[in-house]
């Protein structure tokens, strides 16, 4: 009789599962000890580097996501089809980018100057050229004076 109830399999079967994400993780990467965020009556506590997936979904889109899209860097957005798409498109340009600027530095001629061109520069690029020249280098250079002191050298 156990043998009439025992079934066996000749062939392997194989299921596809589908996973849906139905909840969005909000991580705060802001440098304050403590934060939070009130939403209606409810108060929501952060501390660095602390995810969350109580957060409502409504308040994440509308107000999270959007300041996103400016390069906000507080928060941090996992679990959005939106969110995921700018990740992956930030992945393709970081990838694509440099080939592209090999070319354009392929093409371009190079002139022979004592004096390099430091307005094409932007102020980063500025301070770590001073910065490796070992000249003095503050937070608050504008990119004038950092410049003049390239130049004075």
């Amino acid at each position: 009789m156990q043998a009439e109830q025992q079934a066996t399999f000749t062939e392997s079967q194989f299921y596809t599962v589908e996973v849906f994400n139905l909840t969005l993780s909000l991580t705060y990467k802001g440098w304050r000890n403590y934060t939070e965020l009130k939403i209606g009556d409810r108060s929501y506590g952060f501390a660095p580097g602390m995810t969350r997936t109580d957060i409502p979904k409504e308040f994440i889109e509308e107000k999270i996501i959007p300041s996103l899209a400016f390069d906000a860097t507080i928060w941090v957005v996992e679990g959005h089809e939106t969110v995921e798409k700018a990740k992956a498109q930030k992945m393709v340009e970081a990838i694509e980018t440099p080939s592209e600027e090999k070319e354009e530095s392929a093409t371009e001629p190079m002139v022979d100057s004592d004096t390099p061109d430091y307005s094409s520069l932007t102020r980063a690029k500025l301070m770590s050229l001073a910065k490796s020249k070992g000249l003095p280098v503050s937070p608050s250079d504008k990119k004038v004076d950092l410049i003049a002191r390239l130049q004075g050298e």
